[in-house]
């Protein structure tokens, strides 16, 4: 009786293994497709101007992106450090630190999408130039007037009509982003494997 229901159950594990096998190749796969779609489209028209710094191309946004990135990671890289630390190492359990985590799960699991919506309606600091602390024309002013990536692929779309070229631009710089967020994945990864490495040599 037990032999049968040990059978059984490796039986019943191995269906199931392989369905969410396929389901996780199914999506990879979709993912493939998709990034491999958007990187063709994108490359595939390709010109010496759409890398320009004009309306026609997408080197003011390239730039903004980086830029906004920078800025993003010099601020919360370190209160998200010591904010980790402090809650592994030294907060005492409570309501506090309860209500800490859920907060934090919370907002990591949210979309970066109602993030930036969230941020785009409160600090509207970067895209309507209404905050303009230093000279309107400096590049490194967070507070000019200027549009990200992710920003003007929104516009070409929408407001297309305005610009003759504007679903190649649209292509190229989902495209540009695209590999933009591999390469900081990649990068990001490369640096917490010294991290992951101290800590395994320290256990053993």
């Amino acid at each position: 009786m037990n032999t049968t229901h040990s059978l059984r159950a490796r039986q019943t594990d191995r269906i199931m293994t392989g369905i969410f096998y396929c389901v996780g190749g199914f999506f990879l796969l979709l993912l493939l497709v998709l990034a491999g779609y958007i990187l063709i489209s994108g490359f595939s028209a390709l010109q010496p101007g759409l890398l320009a710094f004009n309306k026609n191309g997408i080197g003011n946004q390239f730039f903004d992106t980086v830029y906004l990135v920078f800025l993003s990671l010099l601020i919360s890289v370190p209160i998200g450090i010591a904010a980790g630390i402090y809650m592994a190492e030294y907060a005492h359990p409570g309501r506090t630190t309860r209500f800490l985590r859920v907060s934090i799960e919370a907002l990591s699991s949210l979309p970066s999408i109602v993030v930036g919506l969230f941020g785009y309606l409160v600090f509207i600091l970067v895209t309507g130039g209404k905050w303009n602390l230093l000279s309107p024309t400096c590049p490194l002013n967070p507070f000019r007037p200027g549009e990200t990536l992710a920003l003007h692929i929104w516009a070409m779309r929408t407001e297309g009509s305005l610009y003759a070229n504007s679903t190649e631009i649209a292509n190229f710089s989902a495209a540009v982003l695209i590999l933009m967020v591999f390469g900081f994945s990649i990068l990001a990864r490369l640096i917490s494997r010294s991290p992951d490495k101290k800590m395994a040599g320290q256990a053993n």
